[in-house]
């Protein structure tokens, strides 16, 4: 499994290759899409580690739910790392699913 660093650098590398590119062109965009897809689930395995860690900083954590919430967020930061890029390359990938789309019109 890639790196997150290097999941990290394919998604702004196809981000900037399809911002580049023309629309005319489905089958550059669909090797971006691919790129992206094959990088969105390797970002899923990691939110699933990172997870099961902040469930273990969460369970060893004293206090409220609040404060236990806390102390795992700041144990495990890469969690809220993860969440936020899988989100933003999800809405490039439908972006790119839109234009494959009205490209087939």
């Amino acid at each position: 499994m890639r790196t997150l660093e290097e999941i990290c650098e394919r998604i702004v590398k196809a981000r900037d290759y399809y911002d580049q590119c023309k629309l005319g062109l489905p089958a550059d965009q669909s090797e971006v899409l691919r790129a992206l897809s094959v990088s969105y689930s390797e970002l899923a395995e990691y939110r699933i580690e990172y997870h099961e860690k902040w469930l273990d900083a969460y369970n060893k954590a004293q206090g409220t739910n609040a404060a236990k919430e806390r102390q795992a967020d700041n144990e495990v930061r890469e969690l809220y790392l993860c969440r936020q890029i899988m989100a933003t390359t999800k809405e490039l990938i439908n972006s790119i699913r839109s234009t494959l789309s009205s490209a087939k019109n």
